[in-house]
């Protein structure tokens, strides 16, 4: 009569057992990634403002195809189209989040800018321990992945 009450509480334990094995993960992730998404991000601020010159060399006449990034590099970056309506994106790291923070907004004329809302690029590690980030469903592998996309993002491409 007690056999299922006996697999029920089996099966209670496996599941306690499982829940502890992913909470330990979570913060084995979590160590990763406060460990790494420093230095992921100030590459990614290098690269972004090596491609956006690049584009400003290799499209001198061509405001659309162009791209501005400043900041500090270490903990913000801007990204801004060239060509008006501008797209504007403020990154902020944000590790203890576990993501860069976006605060998005478009300038549509001199003096007038629209605030865009809040977004921002999930970080994650995958199996072999590397962060991934991912900008609106989109993976991006590396850092040179993610200013490309918001890169792109920025120009309206």
């Amino acid at each position: 009569m007690g056999d299922w009450i006996d697999a029920e509480k089996a099966a209670d334990k496996e599941a306690a057992g499982a829940r502890a094995v992913q909470a330990q993960l979570r913060l084995h992730n979590a160590g990763i990634i406060q460990a790494s998404l420093p230095m992921f991000f100030a590459s990614f601020a290098v690269i972004a403002k090596e491609q956006a010159g690049k584009l400003q060399r290799e499209y001198p006449h061509d405001l659309s195809k162009q791209c501005g990034a400043s900041g500090d590099g270490n903990t913000t970056v801007t990204l801004q189209g060239c060509k008006l309506p501008i797209r504007v994106l403020n990154l902020r790291l944000n590790v203890a989040g576990q993501c860069i923070e976006i605060d998005e907004s478009t300038r549509v004329s001199r003096d007038r800018i629209v605030p865009g809302g809040f977004d921002k690029v999930q970080i994650k590690v995958n199996d072999e321990e590397e962060l991934e980030a991912y900008f609106r469903g989109v993976r991006c592998l590396a850092p040179e992945d993610l200013a490309q996309r918001l890169i792109r993002y920025v120009r309206g491409f």
